[in-house]
């Protein structure tokens, strides 16, 4: 894929299309140019992909939050749970995983703690990357053909703005 000449062979409209979606889940794709869509789900959790009409999502596994897994202290379960995740992500064409849930708990009163890893920076830090090396999810490895985008990096210790909206 010539990125380089996609670009210029794009219309400022279609330029703008990309940075919107086709649907809740999905870039739009110009296939005349060689864009295809990008396919995304959620997934502190599992692979939750939504189906298409949008009643229900396709089964995958369900595992135990990421404060819990952390809590092991086991990075090789970690790394397990990450290959896991970088199968189904393949299985059901999904092109990036928008988890793991990077920041960190500064109170207990966040309503999104379930999704991060610990209020240790190190053990955090430690979590997300066997995950992500488990599943080959980080950029540039070709052993999963989906890519993971951490999420919540900052600015989300209460869940209030994510419920007001």
């Amino acid at each position: 894929m010539d990125i380089e000449n996609i670009k210029k062979s794009l219309s400022l409209e279609e330029k703008a299309a990309l940075c919107s979606g086709e649907g809740s889940w999905s870039t739009k794709a110009f296939l005349q140019k060689g864009i295809p869509a990008i396919i995304m789900t959620d997934g502190p959790c599992g692979v939750r992909r939504q189906k298409p009409d949008k009643k229900g999502t396709f089964p995958a596994t369900c595992f135990p939050a990421p404060c819990l897994t952390a809590s092991s202290f086991d990075t090789g379960l970690l790394y397990e749970i990450g290959q896991v995740m970088g199968r189904e992500c393949r299985a059901l064409g999904v092109s990036l995983l928008l988890a793991p849930g990077i920041n960190l708990k500064r109170s207990p009163l966040g309503g999104r703690n379930f999704e991060y890893y610990s209020e240790d920076p190190l053990i955090a830090g430690r979590s997300v990357f066997k995950r992500y090396a488990g599943g080959s999810l980080y950029p540039g490895s070709p052993k999963c053909g989906c890519r993971s985008c951490g999420e919540a990096f900052c600015a989300e210790q209460s869940g209030k703005l994510a419920s007001s909206q």
